[in-house]
This record gives C-alpha cells, structure tokens and sequence, in this order.
C-alpha cells in the first residue's frame, strides 16, 4: 500500500483546521460538494498518490458500502474521469498506464459502476495494444465484468482471450432478483451455477452472520459455537450465513465451506444496496434480526468472551 501523511496539515496548502477533520464532517454529512475541495486541496501534486489518499479519508468514515460509492464516483467523476482518458493515456507510458488501471480497479470495488467499468475495458484496450495485456490485468478486468453484473463484457473477454482467464459460475435470476433489489445467491449445482433470489431480512427471529470463506476470524467464531451444543442448538435454524460478493470472487471458496460445513451453507448477497443497515465490509458482523429489523448488531470475535456477547443478542430476539 502506498504511504501517505498522517496528517495532511503537513501538506501544502492553507491548514485553517484540519482538514482530516473537515473531510470526515462533510462526507460524513453527506455533503460532497463541501468535500470535493478539500480531498483536492490536501493532495499533493504527485498524480499517483492523490487516489490512495482519498481511499484512506473515506475508509476513516466507517461508512457502509451503500454511502461510500457515491463518494467514490464523485471522486471518479472530479479526478480520474479525465486524468484518465484514453487521449491523454496514449501519450503516458506503459506504467502510468497500468497505474490508471489500477485506479480504475479500485473505484469498480467500492461501486460496481457501469461507466467506469466502460473506462477499464478501454484502459485495458491500449494495454493490449502495446502488447501489455498480461493476465493480471485481463483476469481483473473479467472479475470486474462479472461483479458489475455484465456477463455479456465478461463472455467477450473470453472470447478475445481464450484459456487466459478463471472462469465464474454462471449466474441464473429468479424473479425480482436483480440489482433494483436486495438480492442473495445460493449454489445450485456444484460450481457451475448461482442461483439468485430476491431477498429480504426475515419476520422471524434470526442471527445474520456476515462472513467469508477465507475470514479466520469467521472460522474460529463458528468452531467455538460449534463446540459449544447448548449454544449451537438455539442458533439451529436460526443462523444464516452471508458473504459479500467480492470482485475476486472464487466459487471454488463456497463449494469447500459448503462441502466441509452441509449444515451451515454460504450464501453471496448479489446486490445489497438495499439493506442499507447492513454493513459488508467488517466479518464477522452478527445482526440479531425480528420482524424484518435488526435488533441487535456484534461486531469481531476476538475471543471466547464474545459467546456472552452472542447470547445477549439472542436474548434481545427471545432466542
């Protein structure tokens, strides 16, 4: 990760108050036209380091995926839209080039947009074109292809480039499952398909894990529950367990846990937007949900004090 200052009142510019602190209250507020200028004003002139500043400011938020994307694009929108046109990336080198791949990669993370997933697959044209199009970039781009829900970008990449890329299931909607709504994805055969359905948080008492195969934090909170029988059989048919769709996603990850764990299956929120009282970013996070609203929220499993945690939230659902 690139290095930055601690405190960009080190940075040129008029200090007035801090302009970490300023930053947070704007975006925090929602107001970007307010925070627009200060993420321009505390960067410095070395273009290659203004993206990873900003990605530091907003992380410092603690805001969930939902609020930081708009953030994300406007940023996209204010800086990189044209530092990174294809008439101007012509004229740079190869590695200025491949570091506003890597810009754009970032923003697709943090939004899924289709306009700068547009913008990578041109980036990665003039890569191919100096003959730069290696299978990091290539891979990446598929990823991003297949996170920003455009199985068709991602089908002509394949084509393009044959044997070059790992491959993602194919993904099957049911109705009203897309991305106007809060969708989940569970595997329907093996690791070739994704079944995805409209989702919403459930009526009835239930423990929402937030979680990911490669989490071992996650593993450790689930072997501990699992060893624990009274603990386990209040959880039993209660706990669902849900992992944020990455842009790296490997199914092969879900079909062991599933494999290992039957009882206990991973499902993938598709598009989650629409719970926006659901943080994607921390695992595990435990949401104690009734009536269709969340209760009670446990963050972390440092250690094995965190189960007196977990039976206060079930006890805050008459669990």
């Amino acid at each position: 990760m690139l290095s930055f200052p601690a405190d960009l009142t080190d940075m040129p510019g008029p200090p007035l108050i801090s302009r970490r602190r300023a930053l947070r209250l704007a975006a925090g507020m929602g107001a970007w036209m307010a925070a627009a200028p200060l993420v321009r004003a505390a960067s410095p002139a070395a273009f290659e380091l203004a993206p990873a500043v900003f990605e530091e400011y907003v992380w410092s938020l603690h805001l969930p995926q939902a609020d930081a994307a708009p953030l994300y694009l406007a940023y996209y929108a204010a800086r990189l839209r044209t530092a990174n046109s294809m008439a101007h990336l012509k004229q740079l080198p190869t590695q200025a080039v491949a570091k506003a791949f890597d810009e754009l990669y970032a923003i697709i993370f943090y939004t899924a947009d289709q306009q700068v997933l547009h913008h990578l697959i041109d980036v990665l044209g003039v890569l191919s074109q100096r003959q730069q199009a290696t299978q990091l970039p290539l891979q990446r781009t598929y990823n991003a292809c297949y996170y920003c829900r455009r199985a068709d970008a991602a089908s002509q990449l394949v084509l393009k480039f044959p044997g070059h890329l790992r491959l993602a299931p194919d993904i099957r909607l049911s109705t009203g499952a897309g991305i106007a709504t809060p969708t989940v994805m569970h595997l329907a055969s093996g690791r070739s398909e994704l079944f995805a359905m409209a989702g919403s948080l459930p009526e009835n008492p239930a423990v929402l894990m937030i979680t990911h195969p490669g989490c071992h934090f996650s593993l450790n909170a689930f072997t501990a529950i699992r060893e624990e029988p009274p603990l386990m059989r209040r959880l039993e048919g209660r706990l669902q367990l849900l992992a944020p769709h990455q842009i790296d996603f490997d199914v092969d990850d879900f079909v062991k846990w599933n494999h290992r764990y039957p009882s206990m299956p991973m499902s993938l929120a598709y598009h989650w937007r629409g719970w926006p009282m659901l943080d994607m970013r921390e695992t595990p996070t435990f949401y104690f949900i009734k009536g269709g609203m969340v209760q009670h929220v446990m963050k972390g499993w440092r250690d094995d004090t965190a189960k007196d945690h977990l039976r206060l939230g079930l006890a805050k659902i008459d669990l």
